[in-house]
């Protein structure tokens, strides 16, 4: 029984330390990038399973590729950043750096202004069609959330410098 009681206490201690530690860090910038979701759609290596969940994303991506033709144009790199701001009224922008495999460390860059701000926003890019076909798979990228001219918040793939 005694030892039944000391586990109790060390488990209410344990519980009482993690509930004091989320507090301290549930202090989160107002504006950031949460995630960002990449999808590279390559018809040379199709993931053969019978699960459809893994088997979604090429299927939403190839849609309406009829011939072959349809499917280069299709072919590349599939980017969804998901991000916050509290900031409704500002000027926001979403940026995309990326380096191309056929061109090293020559940076090329995309951006999108933002026109409908909600508190949880999600912004597509996508890196397809005959840039992909001539300038080789993305190998590393960046994005950057620009509000008012300044960067809010960024992710960016391990090979980012």
């Amino acid at each position: 029984m005694k030892l039944l009681s000391g586990t109790l206490t060390l488990l209410a201690a344990a519980l009482m330390l993690l509930g004091s530690s989320s507090c301290a860090t549930s202090d989160r910038s107002a504006s950031a990038v949460t995630k960002v979701k990449y999808y590279h759609l390559d018809p040379a290596n199709r993931v053969r399973t019978y699960d459809r969940m893994i088997s979604f994303d090429e299927r939403y991506h190839r849609y309406g590729a009829v011939d072959n033709q349809q499917l280069l144009k299709k072919t590349g790199h599939y980017y969804s950043v998901f991000w916050r701001t509290d900031d409704r009224d500002a000027d926001i922008k979403l940026r995309l750096d990326y380096r191309h495999q056929a061109t090293g460390p020559k940076e090329y860059s995309f951006e999108v202004e933002v026109d409908e701000v909600r508190k949880r926003n999600v912004t597509k890019f996508a890196v397809i069609g005959d840039e992909y076909q001539k300038l080789g798979a993305v190998t590393a990228w960046k994005v950057s959330l620009i509000i008012n001219g300044e960067v809010a918040g960024e992710d960016k793939s391990f090979l980012w410098e």
